[in-house]
């Protein structure tokens, strides 16, 4: 039975009023601590010590397809290292990514996210960022990139900005780099975490996960196996079914890591991932957390990945091969909402059919279910040393499938309405890609150092699809065809002021490829293909260290220049379609610090800028729209002190906070009544959330209590509709719980 009903979610005052809030708490954390006598009165142990350390330390990233420290690298880079995300108590990239300057990341359900950097955000298409573990692309398409848990990763690397030259097709807006952590064959390890949790509006969560590294053979082959199960209660009830908690989630997988070195050149790293996640239903709701679907939407989502990795180091070279294989099948059942709207313009489109039967439509709903292949195979070879000139030289080839069998149905008082679906179809949409690339840097003097780089690229889409059902045509059996090569050059300047400030320039470009559109639609009238659409992005920015490496301070500003970007067309009836746009245009600015003004204590803080718009009419909005998705200002910070408390053991706290503009929920801005009321319903307001820790840590255990979104903020993803009071897609209210990690 469902539970009493809710009443409204509590509304602690205005935006300001938490920023007070907020402000208060990290003044009242950081406070007491101004002395720092309390952290210098007794020495700490080893790996304490290590954290305790008032220098920010250097995290060595592979970005750039060689080692070398983050603020060394001429573009805009964010890193998380298995510490910060330690320190957050991160499960998933929701946990990470929200707080990050110039990203916009919406957690629609788990397996269905929408990721897009610095304002290029698509309102339909591929993604706009590329989406990396270790070695494998695994970007899905726009809305479903897949769920990935961050429990035993080395880090998470953020490159904002378009990476054409290394990463290619895909990456136009950015790169997510997912890193784990590998086997080491030196020592024996083990580690084990436990947590519970309660949420408001649901009930109580709980997780397990776990890793054991075994040296098999000292100095030469170790294996590395890591699992976890997760428990996550739902918070949103269906009123229309009489069932609470309807989005729960179960996700349990893992991973097993080979790593063999038989001498110091040849190194072998073979890595088998699998995840598995069941959603009982969508995180719609209403502003009391309940929706109203006369179905269950249940989802499943399941991802297999097995890569090996080759590396030989010639004395002045390294050549890499990388095999990669992802499998990703998923299958979904999706209610259409708001069928009230769509009953005339169904009755129209079905007139004259047979076997309709009498009475109101009381559903709408799809079973989907879709399948995602990839293999790829990368061959490359990077110079070493310390040499004037550094180069990389890459081959690369990409296999990937995206099979989608979808029924749609519209039920009456008396199911079905109709005696076959509105919508029967399966369609096949594969890509081929095949690249070279390059990139040299040469250091003109002992400061200034220049790097140019470029990508040939050459890529082929097909699909094949038929449509059949009440809403198909004599044209519902559609197969297109796409292509595209080119060249995707970059350029770059870095001059280091000293040994503590660099400064750089950019420039860089980034594509996108075309497509075919939807088989159904195309027999009623859209245009078969679309073409790629691709972007320059103009950079300045600099990396600073002061006060003896306990500040660090980073910035950014850029342009973004996108010509024929991928938008919707005018809708033909319910449907849309994809077309080319004319130009849009992102300016901003980031800026980034790091602090550790006393043993202990470390200070973060974030600020972006993104004025995204059309600078071209479009069929859908006149020059200047917001592009959709994109929030102008975004604010974080986050304060933790770590303290002893006696011979071994330490004390923490830790508040984080963040807060983020409102943001566009379409790009149609037609000069109508209805198009106006459209921007308004859907348009996603502003909000702030804070999260805190405290805890005890001693050498080889650690427990902590948390509370994330301390004063229980509901964020608006999506909306469902445009319509007055339409339930949009939500996050999680207010969670306490305790976390309990043990090392061996």
């Amino acid at each position: 039975m469902i539970k009493a009903q809710r009443s409204r979610r509590e509304s602690p005052g205005s935006m300001g009023a938490r920023n007070v809030l907020a402000a208060s708490v990290i003044a009242a954390l950081a406070g007491p601590f101004g002395a720092g006598t309390l952290a210098a009165s007794e020495p700490a142990p080893d790996a304490a010590a290590e954290r305790q350390s008032t220098r920010i330390e250097e995290i060595v990233v592979t970005a750039t397809r060689r080692r070398e420290e983050a603020r060394k690298i001429p573009l805009s880079i964010r890193v998380f290292s298995s510490e910060d995300l330690a320190a957050k108590g991160a499960t998933d990239l929701e946990d990470v990514l929200p707080a990050t300057p110039s990203v916009d990341y919406a957690a629609i359900l788990p397996g269905l996210t929408s990721l897009n950097f610095r304002g290029i955000s698509a309102p339909i298409g591929e993604s706009t960022v590329g989406v990396y573990i270790d070695e494998m692309p695994v970007t899905a398409d726009l809305g479903g990139q897949p769920d990935i848990k961050t429990f035993d990763l080395e880090r998470i690397e953020v490159l904002r900005g378009p990476q054409g030259t290394l990463y290619g097709e895909g990456s136009m807006g950015g790169t997510l780099r997912i890193i784990t952590n590998k086997p080491d064959s030196t020592n024996f390890g083990a580690n084990v975490e436990v947590g519970a949790k309660t949420t408001r509006y649901g009930k109580e969560s709980y997780d397990v996960k776990g890793m054991v590294n075994l040296p098999l053979i000292r100095d030469r082959l170790a294996l590395r196996a890591v699992g976890f199960y997760i428990d996550q209660a739902g918070y949103i009830d269906n009123t229309q079914l009489s069932e609470a908690d309807v989005n729960s989630e179960k996700s349990m997988g893992g991973r097993i890591a080979l790593k063999y070195t038989p001498n110091d050149k040849f190194t072998a790293n073979a890595t088998v991932l699998y995840q598995s996640t069941d959603v009982g239903g969508t995180n719609v709701s209403d502003e009391n957390y309940r929706q109203e679907s006369s179905v269950a939407e249940p989802r499943d989502d399941e991802y297999t990945l097995a890569n090996l990795t080759l590396t030989y180091d010639f004395p002045a070279v390294q050549l890499l091969s990388a095999t990669s294989y992802w499998d990703r099948p998923t299958t979904r059942v999706v209610a259409t909402r708001g069928t009230e709207a769509f009953v005339p313009i169904i009755q129209s489109l079905i007139l004259g059919q047979t076997g309709l039967a009498s009475g109101p439509i009381t559903a709408i709903y799809s079973d989907l279910d879709v399948g995602y292949e990839i293999f790829t195979q990368e061959l490359r070879l990077v110079s070493q040393g310390e040499s004037r000139l550094r180069w990389t030289l890459g081959g690369f080839y990409k296999d990937s499938k995206r099979d989608t069998f979808q029924s749609s149905v519209a039920d009456g008082p008396n199911k079905p309405l109709l005696p076959y679906p509105l919508i029967l179809g399966v369609t096949d949409v594969s890509f081929e890609q095949k690249a070279l690339y390059g990139e040299v840097s040469y250091r003109l003097t002992d400061r200034l150092t220049a790097t140019v780089g470029a990508r040939w690229f050459d890529e082929v889409q097909k699909r094949v699809g038929n449509q059949t059902g009440a809403f198909a045509s004599a044209a519902a059996a559609v197969n297109g065809e796409v292509s595209i090569s080119g060249i995707t050059p970059k350029a770059a300047l870095a001059f280091e002021l000293n040994d503590e400030v660099m400064l750089y320039a950019n420039a860089a470009q980034g594509f996108r490829a075309g497509g075919v559109n939807e088989t159904l639609v195309v027999g009623l009238g859209a245009p078969p293909t679309f073409e790629e659409d691709s972007l320059w992005q103009y950079e300045l920015g600099a990396k600073t260290l002061w006060l003896d490496g306990r500040l660090a301070l980073s910035g950014s500003v850029y342009r973004i220049v996108w010509s024929d970007f991928q938008t919707t067309g005018v809708p033909i009836s319910i449907f849309t379609y994809t077309i080319n746009g004319g130009e849009a245009q992102s300016d901003g600015f980031e800026l980034e610090l790091q602090a550790r003004p006393l043993r202990g204590l470390e200070f973060s803080a974030g600020y972006s800028y993104t004025d995204a718009r059309l600078t071209d009419d479009t069929a859908t909005a006149p020059a200047g729209t917001p592009l959709p998705f994109v929030a102008k200002n975004k604010y974080s910070a986050a304060v933790q002190y770590r303290f002893p408390l006696r011979a071994g053991l330490y004390g923490l706290t830790r508040f984080e906070y963040r807060a983020s503009d409102g943001r566009e929920g379409t790009i149609s801005n037609a000069p109508t009544q209805a198009a106006r009321d459209a921007r308004r319903f859907l348009y996603n307001p502003s909000y702030s959330l804070g999260d805190a820790r405290i805890g005890v840590e001693a050498e080889n255990w650690q427990l902590y209590a948390f509370v994330n979104n301390i004063w229980n903020e509901r964020i608006s993803y999506f909306h469902v509709f445009s319509a007055p009071n339409s339930p949009s897609f939500v996050n999680e209210p207010r969670s306490v719980g305790l976390t309990f990690r043990r090392q061996f």
